[in-house]
């Protein structure tokens, strides 16, 4: 029967097996014992160990000052007048060949 199964392509109770297995791995949750804490603390003591100090981790980003974002944005509105100026020239011509009226 099971190599019935296996020719079908019958893999649904392994599927079903191991998804219950999942499920439940998933819902446990289990309480450290009571004083282990306390016990590591007290042991570090006796041995002159010190908990080691969190290590802070420097942000990153991607403007480090507020000069550079002055910068950038000056960048970027130059870049996009350049751009639509450039344009309108290639869609009406330039200023200077407009007819004037005095």
């Amino acid at each position: 029967m099971i190599r019935e199964q296996r020719k079908e392509g019958g893999t649904a109770m392994n599927d079903q097996w191991t998804d219950d297995i999942r499920k439940r791995m998933e819902q446990r949750r289990t309480v450290p014992p009571q004083g282990l804490l306390d016990d590591v603390k007290r042991e570090m003591a006796a041995r002159g160990l010190k908990p080691l100090a969190p290590i802070a981790q420097p942000h990153t980003r991607l403007f480090h000052n507020k000069y550079y974002r002055v910068v950038a944005a000056i960048a970027l509105l130059a870049a996009m007048t350049a751009t639509l100026t450039l344009r309108n020239e290639k869609l009406f011509g330039r200023a200077d060949d407009a007819p004037r009226y005095r």
